[in-house]
Order: structure tokens, then sequence, then C-alpha cells
């Protein structure tokens, strides 16, 4: 796709994102997020009225557009946290938004780098890794095949070749890694990694001990109204999503306030609750 196609497919994006979380738009807003001049942001809004005539409502009086009933996510995913990213992007300023969201644990670019193109290549990767039951750092030999953003973590999930098994590993705790020229054996191909190609269907849900007013406030907040919600993932993700999500597995133990959600099905997800690979020395430990 020419650059020029790149530039406005985002542009158009970035007005569907406005318009969800602002519920307006403007040839003012379009110049203060793209720092373009008035005639160039008139273009911009006159392509996304050209390809979704539906969607804008004109505002006269106010010199600005608000969304009709008919909008709709279609070059986003509707989250709030694509609004969150473009704000920052741009730089805007003028928004009484502060997000405090705190990542200690990033990823270092280099770590990452060589990480995904083994994943891509095919190949290996010499390592040191550190761990709390390791903490001067381990010897690895591995071979990822994905790369995973959980909660606040970047994790990968590879081959280990002295473990002889699929394991998880925080990107955090690498001390350094470099491609190996050996391929991966067959039997540490993503392949044959059967808890990630299983999926599982967590079935999440208000705390059991709470009142029933205390519930449907629950339920407004996190599932729209309904009575629980349904997600599914690999098998080998479920324990951060229950990490991520503060999920009561045992209700009886794990009790409100602590706990205000609970995962209703978890007896038939211990499998992958309480997995092997998620061994201290290698893995999240």
């Amino acid at each position: 796709m020419p650059r020029s196609k790149v530039i406005q497919h985002a542009r158009l994006a970035a007005i569907e994102t406005l318009l969800l979380w602002e519920g307006e738009i403007s040839n003012v807003r379009i110049r203060q997020v793209f720092a373009l001049q008035p005639v160039q942001a008139s273009r911009t809004l006159a392509a996304y009225k050209d390809a979704f005539p539906d969607a804008l409502i004109e505002d006269s009086a106010r010199r600005r557009y608000v969304p009709s009933a008919r909008v709709r996510p279609q070059l986003t995913q509707g989250d709030i946290s694509e609004y969150v990213e473009l704000l920052r992007r741009c730089e805007a300023g003028l928004e009484p938004l502060t997000d405090v969201t705190v990542t200690f644990a990033t990823a270092d670019p280099r770590v990452f780098a060589t990480l995904r193109s083994a994943a891509l290549l095919g190949q290996g990767v010499e390592a040191s890794y550190r761990s709390i039951a390791h903490p001067s750092g381990t010897s690895r030999l591995l071979f990822p095949h994905a790369i995973v953003r959980a909660g606040r973590r970047w994790h990968v999930r590879a081959w280990c070749a002295s473990r002889e098994a699929f394991l998880d590993f925080v990107l955090g705790r690498f001390v350094t890694t470099k491609l190996s020229a050996m391929p991966v054996p067959a039997h540490g191909r993503a392949a044959h990694d059967e808890t990630w190609k299983e999926r599982v269907t967590l079935l999440i849900a208000a705390h059991r001990r709470l009142d029933a007013a205390q519930a449907a406030v629950l339920r407004a907040e996190y599932f729209k109204g309904a009575t629980a919600r349904r997600i599914t993932c690999s098998g080998a993700l479920l324990p951060y999503i229950v990490h991520d999500l503060r999920l009561a597995v045992d209700p009886d133990q794990e009790t409100p306030p602590d706990y205000q959600l609970e995962l209703s099905n978890a007896n038939s997800l211990k499998k992958w609750l309480f997995p092997a690979e998620l061994d201290p020395v290698a893995g999240d430990g």
C-alpha cells in the first residue's frame, strides 16, 4: 500500500476513534491531533464523510459533527486503549484524561527483536536468563514461537532444550540473547505445543458471596448487565488472565472484598490453571 494511503487510513481510523470516545469531530480537532493546516484538515474530514456518509450529523451552530446512531467501529476495535494511545502519540494535551497505568517490567528492544527474529526464522536463541530460583542467571537454548503481552509483562513461549519442554519466559529477566544457527528440533516446533494450541473457555462471574445488589454493580461494570462472561484463550495463557483479572479460583477461600470476580468453571480448568510448565526455575517464578 502506498505511503499516502497508509497515512490516510491511519487518519480515518483516528477520526473514528475520536468520534467514538469524544462524541464529536471538527476541523479544529483534526488540526490539533494531526498538526495539519485548515485545508488539509478539511480534506481529511471530507475523506471520512465520503467513506462513511451515514456516520456524521452536522452541528453547524458549533461547527462540528457528531456521530449518528449508525457509527460502529469499522477501522478500529473500538477500545478505549486506542483512544489513550492516540492522545499519547499526538500529544494533544487538552483532555481531562489521566492514565495512571504503571508498567515497571518493560522489554529490552534488543531482546524483543532477537526473540521475534528467532520465532520468524525458526532458529534458536542462546540466552542467559534470571529467575527467583536462580537470580545470577542460567544459560538456556530456547526456540521461541510466540511473544505475548500478559497483563503488565511480556513473555515468550519457547521450547527449552535443557528442560525439554515448552515453557514461558519473562522478557524482563533475560540478561543476554543471541541468535543461534541451530534450527528448531522437530519436537520443539509450535505444532507440538499442545497446551498452547488447546483452546479453553473461562466462565467469569461476580463472586458468589456478594449479595444481589453488589453482584449487579459488577455485572453492569464488567458484563454489560449479563450474568457472566465467557472468554476463550490458549490454555497456556489461562493463568495470566486469571492473575490479571484477579479471579477467585477457590471462592470458599478467596473471598470478597479481596476478590470480587470468580472463575466459575475453575474445577474443569485445573489442568491449565496449575500447569507443569509454569516452573519457578524457568518461567514466572
